[in-house]
């Protein structure tokens, strides 16, 4: 079944494509960015498992569906705590003149039990909002090769 509710955002990130694939692929640096306090587990290859700790619990799991270098990488994992239904996002890379566009779009919402469905697909999209400028403050603040 195709996906009816996804979320998409999307920014120009004043970096080249390299720098910008290695601090979403390499879970050393996107343990740093994405929010300051969930620590990520993987190898950024299809099928690899991924783990998710907050304060040093596991809170999650996925696995990485797509590693595509410097183009595209997705996994699947669960957006809803204590639901195993999983959402697959995806981060595309395109180069642009002012650096790199990144765009990233959560999938399967409508896989979520219908009392949790929206509010989750509308918080996730406010986060992806929030997780491109922690990307970007990242990617401005020195060399993360």
């Amino acid at each position: 079944m195709e996906s009816t509710m996804a979320v998409e955002r999307g920014m120009v990130i004043a970096a080249d494509q390299a720098r910008v694939w290695k601090a979403i692929t390499e879970a050393e640096q996107i343990s740093q960015w994405f929010d300051g306090r969930m620590k990520w587990e993987f190898k950024p290859a299809a099928g690899e498992k991924m783990t998710f700790y907050y304060n040093g619990e596991v809170i999650g799991q996925g696995r990485v569906v797509t590693a595509d270098p410097m183009e595209r990488f997705a996994f699947h994992w669960t957006p809803e705590p204590g639901n195993p239904t999983e959402s697959l996002v995806t981060f595309v890379l395109e180069p642009v003149a002012e650096g790199t566009l990144v765009t990233i779009t959560e999938a399967g919402f409508e896989n979520l039990p219908e009392e949790v469905r929206q509010k989750r697909r509308d918080m996730n999209g406010e986060g992806w909002g929030i997780t491109l400028d922690h990307l970007t403050a990242y990617l401005r603040t020195g060399d993360h090769a």
